[in-house]
């Protein structure tokens, strides 16, 4: 079924796999130059702004809403048209080969199941990454990490309106273009099993954060397969957008909305978000179980090269795994030094 024009298909992916590492060092030089520079250039030219001006009624901070529209474009805007770029000709010829593997019949039973599943597994890591936190914490003395969005939480009705929007519509919609769809649709031309890990991989990486490392590698397996299955990105993005719902509930409680009654069935749907945890993270096992006898983390393999061996040629690279390195050094500093 497929075409390869690269010559044999293990050199056609040590040629992906240049890209790969050249997507890396976009991604991270986006995180530690491009966006700390338009965050604090403009950033420092809305400041000028009152903080707190009479919007629909409310005393509102527009310099917050300034922050968090900044953080969105330096976050996702340069990391977008540079990979779409790189990968251009990839996603190309994908677009020829797999728009047929669309699947709308698998939208609702797989991708729930799977969905459920991903969150029982994540979930089960990240209590893990907690215990190892603490341990950290209490032994070696290491600093507990920082909550992603601690310095931007939002203190009013509009403020926190939008900062939903940014975490359940914005940052999904974005994420699953870049790690789903641009990053994760060339891969597949050698096999699934590998476009999903190290989709997964950047994704986690992209985080910056050692407690959400585990939780975002698993999830975004997850939802790699959840797209490999369904055959397009929209499932994904419903799912990360539910997730993230969750835990922006769960996480970001503003100090005041002005409305009782909003509070209360916020706070309420937190509560139950952190139950359904417990039951996501005692069910994990058996669906999981219930996952691999369906056969839906069965991948398929269009190259002929085993899976390790595919892995191993993309990590070959000597660009992408110094950049991974980095990565690691710059969640370092950032959470745990800075």
């Amino acid at each position: 079924m497929t075409t390869y024009t690269e010559g044999t298909p293990e050199r056609g992916l040590q040629k992906l796999a240049v890209k790969y590492g050249g997507a890396a060092a976009i991604m991270l030089a986006n995180t530690t130059v491009v966006q700390v520079t338009i965050m604090v250039i403009i950033g420092t030219i809305f400041g000028l702004i009152p903080g707190g001006l009479e919007l629909l009624d409310t005393k509102t901070d527009i310099g917050f809403i300034f922050k968090l529209a900044l953080n969105e474009i330096a976050a996702y805007t340069v990391p977008m048209i540079t990979m779409y770029a790189l990968f251009y000709r990839e996603l190309k010829f994908e677009k020829t080969i797999y728009e047929s593997e669309m699947r709308y019949d698998r939208f609702f039973g797989e991708t729930a199941l799977l969905f459920v599943t991903g969150l029982g597994v994540s979930t089960a890591l990240s209590i893990a990454t907690s215990f190892i936190s603490s341990f950290l914490n209490t032994v070696l003395g290491i600093p507990e990490t920082k909550v992603a969005f601690n310095s931007m939480m939002p203190r009013d009705l509009v403020t926190y309106t939008a900062f939903g929007i940014v975490l359940c519509i914005v940052g999904p919609v974005c994420e699953e273009i870049i790690y789903r769809h641009i990053l994760l649709r060339p891969l597949r031309r050698y096999g699934d099993m590998t476009a999903a890990l190290v989709t997964a991989l950047f994704f986690g990486l992209s985080h910056f954060n050692f407690d959400q490392f585990l939780y975002t590698f698993s999830f975004g397996f997850f939802l790699a397969v959840i797209t490999l299955r369904s055959g397009t990105v929209i499932p994904a993005v419903i799912c990360h957008m539910l997730n993230n719902l969750a835990a922006g509930v769960q996480t970001y409680q503003p100090e005041s909305l002005g409305n009782a009654e909003l509070e209360g069935v916020l706070k309420s749907m937190a509560e139950i978000f952190t139950a359904a945890n417990g039951i996501f993270v005692l069910g994990g096992i058996l669906l999981i179980i219930i996952v691999i006898l369906t056969h839906l983390l069965r991948l398929k393999n269009r190259s002929g090269i085993p899976a390790s061996k595919q892995l191993a040629i993309v990590f070959s690279n000597p660009l992408l795994l110094v950049c991974i390195a980095v990565s690691l050094v710059v969640t370092f500093i950032d959470l745990y030094i800075a």
